[in-house]
């Protein structure tokens, strides 16, 4: 049995959906910059945003996900800028 005056292990934390939304962005964002092509670019941010939408949906947004649902907005109107020059 536990006992009640025992310190309690913080070290195994959930991730919110938000949370994992957002260092999913990252990882894709950084993929999207290294491979620097404008078509994979527009499809990674259109995954993106639709897993944004998700989040959304479910109701776990946090600031965290707005901002990247912001970084995949910035990445699509870029790349499709760059695909209509």
């Amino acid at each position: 049995m536990d006992d009640p005056q025992a310190p309690k292990d913080d070290s195994k934390q959930n991730l919110s959906l938000s949370q994992i939304y957002a260092i999913g962005a990252v990882l894709l964002l950084v993929v999207a910059i290294v491979v620097n092509q404008p078509r994979v670019t527009v499809i990674i941010s259109a995954v993106g945003l639709a897993a944004g939408a998700l989040v959304l949906l479910r109701g776990d947004v946090r600031r965290v996900a707005m901002v990247a649902l912001a970084g995949f907005g910035a990445a699509l109107i870029m790349s499709v800028f760059k695909l209509l020059q």
